[in-house]
């Protein structure tokens, strides 16, 4: 029996497991977070966010959106394309990662940021992994990410920041470079060497299949410059206030690739009817969950994040709790795509998110530009609620009349 097979379960149970798995996840990353700003200032910081943002947007691109493709093809047992889509990963990944190490190299000199490269490039593959068993129903190596990453990534920090004396910013790249590989070891340890013989299928029929998802996680992984945008216009200061309040959000995000891996084989199975209203109450929740963080935001609380993270980054608290509305939305909106998606409506997901994507960038910008990382804080919210808002516009429409959809999708067993 696979390590995997042991807890098989229903939504709710899969959904209390990763929930609790991803807020002790999101504790150890915020902590190291806050301990990484308050020991390095805004300014490093904005450039550690900067750089942050640019490894991973440029090895988020080779992803091809293969996260949702995955969960699809191991929830209906699709053994050939998930070796196809592996396989294409690690080609892609690494391919990419040596050009980037290298530019960086003859640009900069730094090879830190390669290390950096790196670990983007094995938590893609990690990430995979936790996909294949979502799609499958086993929460146990998700679960087991959720916690262990980010929790190693936080004690190798402190272990060297703080015992051997590695300056803050490389001590953070490397950690999280050892929790991705340990984690990387420990899964290809554990899995199913039985499943070795499968043939992969063809690698150009997978990037047909891909290709929809492809593009819009291209445009969704090319949101993340936002901290580029800010930088370039109002300078590395403002970013790192700018970056310290959007990396704080992440978390919430941290659980939107597990649900919406729940959500997806049953909408795949639902059909439109139960797919509109799936979406209906994923609105309902992203509402609730959103409305408190727009009320914070007009609390002044600063002076508990400064007295933490120093006088640098004056306006944090309000800056965090508009990222923390806009990653709402964005979170919302994603398990809207994943409906979508899971009704073979990739295309019009494709099309929603490439035509917001220079909307959004351009509202960040005039934001940044004009009320500093505050207005950055808001462009983004603006941005995300109106990705949101075309996303249930669109399932409305197209889940309402089932002739709508491009083609049935294959039924998945919700046993």
């Amino acid at each position: 029996m696979r390590l995997g097979d042991l807890r098989r379960s229903s939504a709710r149970f899969d959904l209390s497991v990763l929930t609790t798995s991803r807020i002790v996840g999101a504790a150890a990353q915020a902590s190291t977070l806050l301990v990484v700003a308050a020991r390095v200032g805004a300014s490093d910081f904005g450039l550690l966010s900067l750089w942050l943002g640019v490894l991973l947007v440029a090895s988020a691109l080779t992803s091809l959106g293969q996260f949702n493709y995955v969960v699809r093809a191991a929830a209906e047992g699709r053994q050939d394309r998930l070796k196809a889509s592996f396989r294409l990963s690690w080609t892609a990944g690494l391919s990419v990662t040596m050009l980037l190490c290298a530019t960086i190299l003859a640009l900069t000199g730094e090879a830190l940021w390669c290390f950096m490269a790196a670990a983007f490039l094995v938590e893609r593959q990690n990430d995979l992994t936790v996909a294949a068993h979502l799609g499958r129903r086993q929460m146990l190596i998700p679960a087991v990410f959720s916690t262990a990453r980010p929790a190693i990534g936080l004690a190798g920090y402190l272990c060297l920041s703080l015992a051997v004396g590695v300056d803050d910013i490389s001590s953070y790249v490397v950690a999280r470079l050892v929790a991705a590989i340990v984690l990387n070891l420990g899964t290809w340890l554990m899995s199913d060497k039985g499943e070795a013989g499968v043939q992969p299928a063809s690698i150009l029929s997978t990037l047909r299949d891909i290709a929809p998802m492809a593009w819009a996680n291209t445009a969704g992984v090319l949101r993340q410059l936002d901290v580029a945008v800010v930088t370039t216009v109002s300078g590395t200061g403002t970013a790192g206030v700018f970056g310290l309040g959007s990396r704080l959000s992440t978390p919430i995000l941290l659980g939107t690739d597990a649900l919406a891996s729940i959500l997806l084989p049953r909408a795949n199975h639902g059909g439109s009817a139960y797919s509109r209203r799936l979406c209906r109450r994923v609105v309902r929740l992203g509402t609730i969950a959103g409305t408190p963080w727009v009320a914070l935001s007009m609390v002044d609380a600063d002076g508990a994040f400064t007295s933490v993270v120093g006088d640098d980054f004056s306006g944090i608290f309000r800056v965090m709790m508009i990222m923390m509305w806009a990653t709402t939305a964005s979170a919302t909106a994603s398990l809207i795509a994943t409906v979508l998606q899971a009704n073979n409506l990739d295309r019009s997901v494709a099309a929603n998110s490439l035509i917001n994507l220079p909307l959004a960038l351009s509202l960040v910008a005039v934001g940044a530009l004009s009320w500093g990382a505050l207005g950055g804080a808001v462009g983004v919210a603006m941005g995300a609620t109106l990705r949101f808002a075309t996303l249930w516009w669109t399932a409305e429409a197209r889940l309402a009349n089932p002739s709508a959809r491009p083609g049935a999708p294959v039924a998945v067993s919700d046993a």
